[in-house]
């Protein structure tokens, strides 16, 4: 099961950013400004980036997470547990999102970003790692 971005959810966001870089990419044209034009066209295409990059591939015995800068494969007997990160308080509460989950393993953790996948993305991960054999 491949499971892609949905950005329904943050539709206005996107819409938001969209303009906002649009925006950037004119002035800086009337200004003359490169490094203007550059970040008007970064946020004009990271969402684009998004759609086209990130995914969670779930196969039996395993999860693929590719992001936009990390990609890492765990199998499901390896995750002990999936820990939201607001659990822990200050300053990791205002660093990452609500959304922000950690799966912890016997080598380290690692961290998914459940804003693009929230539904049944989370759903199935979080049902494949409550009801594994013991």
């Amino acid at each position: 099961m491949i499971i892609k971005p949905n950005l329904k959810r943050i539709r206005y966001f996107v819409g938001f950013v969209t303009i906002l870089g649009c925006f950037f990419i004119l002035t800086g044209l009337l200004a003359g400004q490169i490094l203007i034009i550059i970040a008007g066209i970064l946020a004009v295409l990271y969402f684009p980036a998004v759609k086209w990059r990130m995914r969670i591939m779930i196969q039996d015995d395993s999860m693929t997470y590719v992001g936009l800068l990390q990609r890492f494969t765990l199998k499901w007997e390896e995750i002990r547990e999936l820990v939201p990160m607001h659990r822990y308080g200050y300053p990791a509460n205002r660093i990452y999102g609500p959304l922000v989950y950690e799966l912890r393993t016997e080598k380290g953790c690692k961290k998914i970003d459940f804003l693009y996948f929230a539904g049944p993305g989370f759903r199935e991960i979080e049902r494949r790692i409550h009801n594994k054999p013991s």
